[in-house]
Parts: structure tokens; sequence; C-alpha cells
């Protein structure tokens, strides 16, 4: 009967270090990191548990046995879950990059450089030039970046990690902070 439970724990275990892992991942955060927060919880709720199982071999009546026997799963998961909750509520955390994989509207992918005095969009076949002194706005557009310029205009969707909608619209956010034209005047 141990070793049924044990191996419980173990596959419970295992799937929450796996969705902590993803969970991290989407959230741009460092998943190792994450793992091993999410198993000393774990580790603290079964030592807990373990506990609670000696306390109530002691105690007695068959409600508190019951309750004893099954209190290192629950709390183990509980400390997991605590985690799991904590990175959820962070918001997406997207770098800051000189370089950028980016992708147009008609599919092509390009590089997008951030040079002091330049923009540079490298496409497969060309590569565009852009004088910051030309840039008339870079503008977030959902998960993409909306550029203007004198002489045309472009719209970029970022192509780097984290994969999801929300990393999409922070990247794209940033990117339009870091590409902003400057206020010369000042």
């Amino acid at each position: 009967m141990i070793f049924g439970a044990g191996a419980v724990l173990i596959v419970a275990c295992a799937l929450h270090v796996a969705w902590l892992g993803r969970l991290a991942r989407d959230r741009g955060r460092n998943v190792v990191a994450w793992i091993l927060c999410g198993l000393m919880a774990g580790g603290v709720g079964l030592r807990i548990g373990v506990y609670v199982m000696d306390s109530a071999a002691e105690a007695d009546g068959a409600f508190a046995s019951l309750i004893g026997t099954m209190a290192p799963l629950p709390l183990t998961l509980a400390g997991m879950l605590i985690v799991a909750g904590v990175l959820y509520k962070l918001p997406t955390q997207v770098m800051a990059q000189r370089e950028w994989k980016v992708s147009s509207a008609r599919g092509d992918e390009a590089t997008l450089m951030l040079e002091r005095e330049a923009i540079q969009i490298k496409w497969a076949d060309r590569t565009d030039t852009i004088a910051r002194a030309q840039l008339r706005s870079a503008v977030a557009d959902g998960e993409c970046v909306r550029l203007t310029w004198d002489s045309g205009e472009v719209l970029l969707m970022p192509m780097m990690a984290p994969h999801t909608r929300q990393g999409r619209i922070r990247q794209s956010e940033l990117l339009a902070k870091l590409i902003a034209p400057r206020d010369t005047a000042a």
C-alpha cells in the first residue's frame, strides 16, 4: 500500500514540475530556478505531511489515522501549487535586446537591428536602413509593432521568447519603446 501512495506522490510531483517549467517558460522566467523553488516547497510540504502522519499514528481514533496517512500528498502538492500561484501572478518578462527576430504581415522573416543612429531591417534579399531622424512613430499594435518613417511603413511581429500571446504583446510594447523617436527638441 505504501508503495502505491509513493508512486502516486512521485507522478503527481513530476506532473507539477513539468507544469511549473512550462509556466516559467511562458512567463519568460528562469525555468530551472522556478522548478527548484517548487521542489523545495514540495519538500517542505512533504516534511510537514510526514510529521502529521507520525503524529496521527500515535493518536487514537480511525479518523485521525485516515487524515494522517493522506497528509503527505496534499501538503506536498499544496507547497508546489503556492509556487505556481506566485509565478502565475507575475507579469510576463521579456528582455531588451539589440537584435530582434521579426516577421512581417506578408510572412517574411527578418532581423531588426537597433543601432544608435539607425534601425536596420535585414530581410532575406535586402536590408532596409531607417535613420532615427526619419522615424515618425513606433507604436505597439497588439502583438505587432507598426513603424512609420518618411518614406514607408511596416508592421512587424517580434518572434522572440516567450512564444505566447502575452509574451508577444510585451515584446511589442518593449520594442516600440526602444524604437520610438527621441524628442530632439528637449
